[in-house]
């Protein structure tokens, strides 16, 4: 059974996801807002930390809830 934790942090990677894809979205409707770059790329940042404690606590992408996250496949979406 998943603790509450688990749980959590699951949930919160949704989250992020999800925010994360509405950011780029607006990036990418919006060439040349610095602003809306920058929170995109904010967001990628974010993933790409919660990948890598993860794995510093050796919890694997998958169970976070990001083995389909890459940042530079990320980033490459809106910085065409």
């Amino acid at each position: 059974m998943a603790s509450k934790y688990d749980n959590y942090v699951k949930d919160l990677v949704i989250l992020l996801k999800e925010r994360a894809e509405e950011a780029v979205l607006q990036a990418e409707a919006s060439p040349g807002d610095d602003f809306a770059s920058g929170r995109a790329l904010a967001y990628g940042e974010v993933l790409d930390l919660v990948a890598n404690q993860g794995e510093a606590f050796r919890i694997s992408r998958s169970d976070l809830g990001l083995a389909d996250f890459e940042l530079v496949a990320f980033l490459t979406r809106f910085r065409r």
